[in-house]
């Protein structure tokens, strides 16, 4: 599979995941935009981010798979806290721990499902020889 393709497909799965999961943890809108999309191009970006240095900037690092792997541990912890960020955009000025974890685990779970999601669904739709 192409580098070009993962790191294209899994972001978008992840906001996929992100926005279709967005309406059990919070409800209404940041600047008139739907908390959906706005989670889902949080997680987009988050996603996006880390795919992209998996499969570009570590291997120019360094060609050792521990690396590939770090991002990979990383990637669910940084889309969560991104999206805990956005939950504090809908709350206002005050954030409580419960509202901030709800984020966190949104976009945790979110960068989790969207990677099964591309691995086990997407990929082998678009290319079944893999």
């Amino acid at each position: 599979m192409s580098r070009l393709l993962n790191t294209i497909s899994k972001p978008l799965c992840v906001a996929t995941v992100a926005a279709a999961a967005s309406p059990f943890v919070a409800s209404g809108s940041i600047y008139g935009v739907p908390a959906p999309i706005v989670f889902g191009a949080v997680a987009y970006g988050a996603s996006m981010i880390s795919e992209t240095s998996k499969n570009y900037v570590i291997p120019m690092i360094t060609d050792d798979y521990t690396g590939r792997v770090a991002v990979n541990v990383v990637a669910p912890a940084v889309t969560g806290a991104a999206t805990a960020l956005i939950m504090f955009a809908l709350d206002g000025t005050s954030l409580d721990i419960g509202t901030a974890v709800r984020g966190f685990g949104l976009g945790f779970v979110a960068e989790l499902g969207g990677n099964y999601v591309n691995d086990e669904v997407l990929i082998p739709l678009i290319n079944p020889a893999i």
